[in-house]
């Protein structure tokens, strides 16, 4: 009787140490914005395609060039939701949507639902921050200068758990931190 209870005991350890190896993996290694494990820039934005993408217009390839370069890619879902990254794009008088499911930006023309951040501008300004050759610098520029406008829409625990931290930092050179507290 007695040696079954210590079997028993041992197999919970066992087990209760095992989801502890797990969880420290999935959240403290694979989650890691450092981690060499975490698929980024899956969509090949060389020198080369970077020629060839036209700067006189604004489509889904010039604005997946844009969230791949600012990092859009980093963002994650909430762990055990399929609440995945969503941003919404007011370029002009066109909208574009982009979710990022497993480190891929998939953008689509039109407004999409419950989305984490917005972000608005002309389109004379989106061309004139894809042609500037310094894009997070022109991106940060015209923010502040109020030329681009980013409205925040999420929760500050969701916009924590989906990585926006950087992301933010990137389109306006200052820390998401500082704009949550105030």
């Amino acid at each position: 009787m007695r040696t079954g209870l210590i079997i028993g005991i041992l197999i919970f350890l066992i087990i209760l140490v095992g989801a502890a190896f797990v969880f420290y993996v999935y959240f403290f290694i694979l989650q890691s914005e450092d981690s060499p494990l975490q698929n980024v820039n899956v969509q090949d934005f060389s020198s080369e395609k970077l020629e060839k993408i036209n700067k006189t217009e604004v489509g889904q390839e010039q604005i997946n060039f844009v969230l791949y370069s600012i990092g859009a890619s980093k963002l994650k879902k909430v762990p055990f939701t399929n609440n995945y990254p969503r941003i919404e794009l007011e370029i002009g008088n066109e909208t574009f949507n982009a979710v990022v499911i497993d480190s891929k930006i998939v953008t689509s023309r039109g407004e999409i639902d419950d989305e984490d951040i917005r972000l608005s501008t002309s389109k004379e300004e989106f061309i004139k921050i894809l042609n500037s050759g310094e894009l997070k610098k022109a991106l940060q520029d015209a923010v502040a200068n109020g030329d681009v406008n980013l409205e925040i829409l999420a929760g500050k625990t969701e916009l924590l758990a989906k990585g926006y931290l950087s992301l933010y930092k990137e389109i306006t050179g200052k820390s998401l931190k500082e704009a949550i507290v105030k």
